[in-house]
């Protein structure tokens, strides 16, 4: 069921919200002793373990709670189908036990009914639960415990698992003015365990279900049907209030709910159906949908004693409906749930809402804080007033301070005055201040009040305080104090010892040297203080870590140490930091030269540079080849070529000496010299050139060259020339002092190309046959454009007839005066042939400078005439 009454709704929403708040707070502080312990059960019995129809078990529990009382208590029975029974507790004055009755309905179920737990409450609102466990535990609040003893035995009942249906539903009319009712029937089925109940829920115009109209159906006897009154107040919203749903339940819990929808639906326990047709329109109302408002709040009193009780008065408006409901909720100083949920009444004498606030004297004392005020009109517009220190506000609730309300309840005043003890000064350590003090005596009663404070200094006369004292002289004084209360109670004499000391204590260091030392430096400190004492001295080196001195120490740190030291007292007083400085040098000077690896191609200058980071340097001094020591004094020259020594070492004013150093001093001041394989005259190929350098100190660095005016390149190997003409090849090298070589120069002619023969001849034909010799000169033209002819010869003459023999006698060589292998441009032809025409085959051949060679073969013929 979801329908609630207007104070349950808005109750239960309070409680809710309390509970979570008082939970999480602390238990207030300064609370009086009061009933914070729950009731206990003693012993629980049953009149029977087996019951039927009709039939009743009676529950009887023996409660223990000496204080406040029981306030309720029940036990919780589980079905064998998850239903469930709850057995309500009720104090019985014949035999002093809480009992109640198990009682057994037709349509229980059958079976066995078990125990699953109990609830005790007393009228505190302290609470304890016992739940049904085999492993028993037992908490603050809770416990549990093996309750199958109590289990119950039902027979001979019905099962009715079947809910009620709505055989038909109707409207007196679907119309009302303000202020009157239209009735609402409907025809309920239900063959089982009987009907519960049936709700009619209406939602308004508005649509916000918070301002429907729930509405319960009670069994009409005279027409057999269940009937209720839908009201039109003249308050309601103007308009057509939708039917929202026909919720119907029997006394077995089945139930089943219809829901107003356009879209048919059938689930297992409620239908949509459209039931538009039972709405009902309200005319002639003015809606009324704001909540009333609180326009005062007050007291009688803020402070009372346990047993007494406190006027409430609350001014409420609402100009529509009217107010229905003022509710006011005060919380214990427990902080653990609503202990006071008030409802105020009107008083028409005052025009105001007012009520009464008990506190009982089994109330605990302390702070009851207001939580809130609520009020509730006649339509249910309620808006919630709480007690925060948050400024805030919503639709239905504000907070705002409150805390004027809150309500402080005292107990009998049968205890004396607190009275505390605060000194002011430079606080120090070990209970003792490093100046002088101001002692400041505060008591507090907040019963009777305080009726004077007394005190007294190292045993002197009691004074009256009126007033912070001072404290001004270094040692140790005990201040004795009390207050007595106006009720007369008067306060056990309390005690303070107060420890002064404002003086620093002073501390010496043994011996430190003043000049740089190569050994580990002795510490030791001797610290006074006249009045509390040292506590400790502590030193730390080089701006460390603050260590405790125990006995003497060193310091082994090379370098400039700056050793900080102080002591503090007892009191806490810390000496100025005091400081020494030392050097500790145990490493000699390093030393340098200003050679660096390589030659020198020039008379070499070395410069020595000495560094001792701590003590300084006093000398240094070097030798050379092995030669005696000299004192530096400025650079030293070396003109010698080769590798010269130079050792040399320094010396510290902490006579640290350094380990002696040498370097090799290589000077050379001679230019390598370099050679190619380049012969003179021309090539008539590719020519491969070597170059070959030598170095007789440093070594050659590289050699380089370039051909014919181009770029310098670095020689790796042999140099392949190739182009014609007369190549002009350059080169040098340089040594690894840099002494670089004059630049060489050499020709590589090359010419690959062959000359040009060209030969002529006169006559260039011989004519006649006379078998007389004929004079032929040559011109021979050869030409060479490179290197030029060296040499041109007559290499042959052939006859394509043999020389002519007639009458068997040889006669003289057809051909005359060639002088072959020479430069012979004139020689004689025979004009004689035979047969056909005679050819004479004549070659040259010439070559050019470079020994490429051009042959060439012409011809003369000789015809008959």
């Amino acid at each position: 069921m979801n329908f609630t009454s207007k104070r349950g709704k808005w109750l239960s929403r309070l409680t809710i919200l309390f509970l979570v708040v008082s939970l999480l707070s602390p238990v207030a502080e300064g609370v009086a002793t009061s009933d914070v312990t729950p009731p206990k059960l003693t012993s629980l019995s049953l009149s029977g373990t087996q019951a039927t129809v009709g039939e009743s078990i009676v529950l009887s529990a023996e409660l223990f709670e000496e204080e406040s009382g029981v306030d309720y208590a029940y036990a919780y029975y589980s079905s064998p189908t998850g239903g469930s029974k709850t057995v309500y507790l009720n104090f019985n004055e014949e035999t002093a036990n809480y009992e109640g009755t198990f009682d057994v309905s037709t349509y229980d179920d059958a079976g066995q009914w078990k125990l699953s737990s109990l609830y005790l409450k007393d009228r505190q609102g302290n609470g304890y639960r016992i739940y049904h466990r085999e492993t028993p535990y037992k908490g603050s609040t809770y416990e549990y415990r093996n309750l199958s003893g109590y289990t119950i035995e039902v027979y001979g009942t019905l099962v009715d698992d079947t809910a009620p249906r709505l055989g038909g539903f109707s409207l007196s009319s679907t119309r009302a003015n303000g202020g009157e009712s239209i009735t609402l029937s409907a025809d309920i089925i239900e063959e089982g365990s009987g009907v519960e109940y049936v709700y009619v829920s209406y939602v308004p115009p508005s649509g916000d279900s918070e301002g429907g109209k729930p509405i319960e159906l009670a069994y009409n006897e005279e027409t057999g049907k269940f009937e209720g009154s839908f009201y039109a107040d003249p308050y309601d919203l103007p308009g057509i209030w939708s039917i929202g749903t026909i919720q119907m339940g029997d006394k077995l819990n089945n139930h089943y709910t219809y829901r107003n929808g356009e879209t048919p639906y059938q689930g297992g326990y409620y239908e949509v159906k459209d039931l538009s047709a039972y709405n009902i329109e309200v005319i002639g109302t003015v809606g009324d949908t704001t909540p009333p408002q609180l326009n005062g709040f007050s007291v009688s009193q803020t402070t009372i004693m346990l047993g007494e009780q406190v006027h409430l008065s609350a001014d409420i408006v609402d100009d529509l409906s009217g107010v229905e409901q003022v509710f006011v909720y005060y919380s214990t100083p427990l902080g653990r749930y609503v202990t006071r949920d008030l409802e105020l009444s009107y008083n028409p004498e005052t025009s105001r809402y007012e009520g009464v606030l008990a506190i009982s004297v089994s109330d605990p004392a302390g702070t009851w804080p207001l939580y809130a005020i609520e009020v509730v009109d006649n339509k249910g517009n309620f808006f919630t007033y709480y007690n925060s220190l948050e400024d805030s506000k919503g639709r239905t609730f504000e907070h705002r301070d409150l805390s004027q309300y809150n309500i402080s309840v005292k107990a009998p005043d049968t205890s004396a005055t607190v009275t505390s003890i605060d000194v002011q000064g430079k606080t120090g350590t070990n209970g003792w201040f490093g100046s002088s003090v101001s002692v400041s005596l505060t008591a507090n009663d907040n019963d009777a009040g305080v009726e004077k404070t007394l005190y007294r200094i190292n045993g002197g006369e009691w004074q009256q305080y009126t007033g912070p004292f001072s404290l001004l002289i270094d040692g140790t004084a005990t201040v004795d104090y009390m207050s007595i209360d106006k009720a007369g109670n008067e306060e056990i004499v309390k005690s303070n010892t107060i420890k002064i000391d404002t003086q620093k204590p002073v501390t010496a260091i043994g011996d430190i040297p003043s000049y740089p030392v190569k050994v580990d430096v002795p510490l030791s400190f001797l610290a006074q203080d006249g009045t509390s004492g040292i506590a400790r001295t502590e030193y730390r080196v080089n701006g460390g870590t603050w260590t405790h001195y125990l006995t003497p120490t060193y310091v082994r740190t090379e370098g400039k140490n700056t050793v900080d030291y102080r002591s503090v007292d007892i009191a806490g007083n810390v000496e100025d930091v005091k400081k020494v400085e030392f050097i500790i040098d145990k490493t000699a000077p390093t030393t340098t030269s200003s050679v660096k690896d390589g030659w020198f191609n020039s008379d070499a200058e070395v410069i020595l540079t000495a560094v001792d980071s701590l003590s300084d340097v006093t000398k240094t001094e070097y030798r050379l080849n092995g030669g005696s020591w000299t004192a530096y004094t400025g650079p030293v020259t070396m003109s010698g070529q080769g590798v010269n020594i130079l050792e040399y070492r320094s010396f510290d004013k902490a006579g640290n000496v350094e380990a002696t150093k040498q370097v090799q001093v290589k000077v050379d001041k001679t230019a390598p010299t370099t050679t190619s394989s380049v012969k003179e005259g021309w090539s008539n190929s590719d020519t491969t050139v070597s170059l070959i350098s030598s170095d007789s100190h440093s070594g050659v660095a590289k050699t380089e060259f370039r051909l014919n005016g181009g770029a310098w390149a670095t020689y790796t190997g042999g140099i392949v020339v190739s182009s014609e003409g007369i190549n002009k090849l350059e080169y040098r090298s340089v040594d690894h002092a840099g002494n670089a070589e004059d630049i060489k120069t050499v020709q590589v002619k090359i010419d690959k190309t062959k000359p040009v023969l060209n030969v002529t001849f006169n006559p260039s034909v011989i004519v006649g046959g006379t078998g007389k010799l004929v004079y032929v000169k040559a011109t021979v033209d050869a030409r060479d454009a490179v290197s030029g002819i060296a040499s041109f010869e007559l290499a042959s003459i052939t006859s394509s007839q043999p020389d002519v023999i007639k009458g068997g006698k040889i006669p003289e060589p057809d051909i005359q005066g060639a002088v072959y292998g020479t430069a012979d441009t004139d020689f004689y032809l025979r004009d004689e042939r035979s047969g056909g025409d005679r050819i004479y085959t004549i070659t040259y051949k010439t070559t050019d400078n470079a020994g490429n060679s051009t042959v060439t073969t012409s011809t003369i013929m000789v015809k008959k005439k």
